[in-house]
């Protein structure tokens, strides 16, 4: 975050976003229940073939895919942010159930030998499971 802080996310999932030249989807778009805002990624949206040019105080989102189709033209707020109202519904949530994860992180190991590495304190952020 932009305070050096971080927040947990807790699900992701697709969003279809209603523009002039129709439906346009996001992708993995993270669910984090703790923020007031949604925040959506430059970065992110680079990687699902969108095009961003910031300039005159405004920020245009393309649609490469598609033309170059202007998704929306945002103008920038005193605060320095980029606020998007998209007339969106969610499409799709995937809960990310956090000892599955771990499960993962360590190479698939059983949840037997994740709760032996918990009782000895020999990983650190590690959850009960």
């Amino acid at each position: 975050m932009g305070n050096r802080t971080s927040a947990q996310a807790k699900g992701k999932g697709t969003i279809a976003v209603k523009t002039k030249s129709g439906v346009k989807y996001i992708r993995d778009i993270l669910l984090v229940p703790h923020l007031k805002e949604n925040l959506l990624s430059v970065g992110q949206l680079l990687e699902h073939d969108y095009c961003l040019v910031f300039e005159d105080k405004f920020c245009k989102i393309f649609d490469k895919k598609n033309n170059n189709q202007t998704i929306p033209k945002v103008k920038m707020e005193s605060n320095k942010n980029f606020p998007i109202t998209f007339d969106y519904k969610a499409l799709k949530a995937d809960v990310v159930e956090e000892s599955w994860l771990w499960h993962k992180r360590f190479c698939h190991l059983n949840f037997q030998g994740l709760k032996l590495l918990k009782q000895r304190n020999m990983m650190v952020g590690l959850p009960e499971l």
